[in-house]
């Protein structure tokens, strides 16, 4: 909000860095398995976040009108981060059904491969999203929309390179054992790119300060999604599976633009009122 993007930036990515080193030294080389994952989780986030509240001189004190402010407007997207949750993974549900253990192993590989190319997006979106509540809560609309093209942008190029050269890429990290995930992994890379623009409007929704449509956003999203697996899935396996992930996500984006048009005359009458 203060426009500090590359102090935001900095630790975001200390953040990232510091949680995966410890991870694979609680989990790889002292082996605590799933308990040091969470313990990793727990220690980096305790240490991020007495560095922020010291590095912010953070002093307590309660203001009760704010307390009431902070949950109603946080209280549905509460509700909305469950539901992204739920529908994030219902697809590895759908296909545990098809008793098809060879491409589900393809699967998980293409769609762990692709979440390495997903850090460019969520690190793109973090820089920036402290600009598009900035904006937003302005209603600077213009602004808005050149991040939002920005940030899209900036995620498209790193996984269309990846999409180009997957085979020969996933061949040498999986020394030429899982060369087949390729093709899941580039379908799934696709999903960054809509994932990464469908948070970005949400973030938007959320800067214009209209929560409770975030909320409906998801909800009407995780039913949409669901149905949108079963009939891919049904009819076209894992592909259909890895395609549902990337269409999902652009579905929520385009809800979130109707919103955002439905809500036009209210922009409209805001800037009307502050000149």
């Amino acid at each position: 909000m203060k426009n500090e993007s590359k102090e935001y930036f900095f630790i975001t990515v200390f953040n990232a860095l510091f949680s995966g080193l410890l991870s694979v030294l609680l989990v790889y080389v002292l082996r605590y398995g799933a308990v040091g994952r969470l313990v990793a989780i727990l220690i980096v986030t305790v240490f991020f976040g007495v560095y922020v509240l010291k590095a912010k001189k953070f002093s307590f004190n309660i203001d009760w009108s704010r307390v009431k402010e902070m949950i109603l407007f946080c209280t549905p997207l509460t509700i909305s981060a469950i539901l992204t949750f739920f529908f994030m993974g219902i697809d590895r549900t759908f296909l545990a059904k098809l008793n098809n253990n060879h491409n589900l192993g393809l699967y998980n590989i293409g769609l762990q491969i692709s979440g390495y190319l997903g850090i460019f997006g969520t690190v793109f979106l973090q820089t920036f999203e402290p600009d598009l509540y900035k904006y937003a809560s302005l209603r600077q609309n213009k602004k808005v929309g050149y991040l939002l093209a920005l940030i899209t942008i900036m995620t498209l190029l790193p996984n269309l390179l990846f999409i180009i050269l997957s085979k020969p890429l996933i061949s040498i990290l999986t020394y030429g054992k899982y060369v087949e995930a390729s093709g899941y992994a580039s379908v799934l890379c696709i999903r960054n790119v809509t994932t990464s623009l469908s948070f970005s409007l949400s973030s938007v929704l959320v800067g214009y300060g209209f929560s409770k449509y975030e909320l409906f956003n998801k909800i009407i999203g995780s039913f949409a999604a669901i149905l949108l697996y079963k009939y891919l899935i049904d009819n076209f396996g894992f592909y259909g599976a890895a395609w549902g992930q990337s269409i999902s996500w652009m579905i929520m984006g385009m809800i979130s633009v109707i919103f955002l048009f439905s809500m036009r005359k209210k922009l409209k009458d805001y800037n009307k009122a502050e000149l």
